[in-house]
């Protein structure tokens, strides 16, 4: 609350920002229910729609487990649901 996020206007410029959030959080190599509550308020300050955050908070999560790039982050998430 004290550092408000100016989320972007498109879809795409969202990743990028959530790619290096997603990573501060998995920064020890663990994921638990408070990194992904964590996650989830990153998302919807990022303007991620309320209802899609859990399934980005979820994809994010694994994404970083498999150790991906920045390249294929932003190309998973962008097609997440296909």
């Amino acid at each position: 609350m004290k550092f408000p996020i100016s989320p972007a206007y498109l879809h795409s410029q969202r990743l990028e920002p959530l790619y290096d959030l997603s990573r501060m959080v998995y920064v020890n190599h663990v994921l638990g229910p408070k990194q992904k509550e964590i996650l989830t308020k990153f998302a919807l300050a990022l303007g991620f729609t309320p209802g899609n955050v859990p399934y980005i908070a979820d994809k994010a999560m694994s994404l970083l487990v498999m150790g991906v790039d920045l390249d294929a982050f932003v190309y998973e998430m962008t097609h997440l649901n296909k």
